[in-house]
């Protein structure tokens, strides 16, 4: 009788990260479902949660110091992803408008050389 092996799950970092982040902001008596729905084990979930504590979650080592996360880490950590995300939103806008702005100056720009071009306007009349 030949035996099975199944693979062990591969997780990326961000994936460890927000699991770690997600079960630690579960209320108490749903972090064992949440271990149960993602077929993750709750030790493998404290090595993670001490390995990004110690800032060992990228690199793969064993956490020595057995770093704690609370829950106010964890909230703390959750609301500057929001602001973080909120400032791109608004980075971009600021971007968008800009690039209108630019554009606009543009069109005018050879909107008064076009009525150079045809003498609707003279020089002196841009300096007035």
């Amino acid at each position: 009788m030949d035996i099975v092996r199944i693979p062990a799950r591969e997780f990326s970092v961000e994936d460890k990260r927000e699991h770690v982040l997600r079960y630690l902001s579960r209320p108490h008596g749903t972090k064992k479902t949440y271990c149960e729905e993602f077929e993750i084990t709750v030790y493998q979930l404290r090595t993670w949660r001490a390995q990004l504590a110690d800032g060992d979650l990228g690199n793969g080592r064993v956490p020595r110091h057995t770093g704690h996360m609370a829950k106010n880490d964890v909230a703390e950590i959750l609301r500057l992803r929001k602001e973080i995300a909120r400032l791109e939103g608004e980075l971009k806008r600021s971007a968008e408008e800009n690039q209108r702005t630019m554009k606009v100056a543009d069109a005018l720009g050879k909107a008064i050389d076009a009525m150079h071009a045809h003498g609707v306007i003279s020089a002196e009349d841009d300096a007035s």
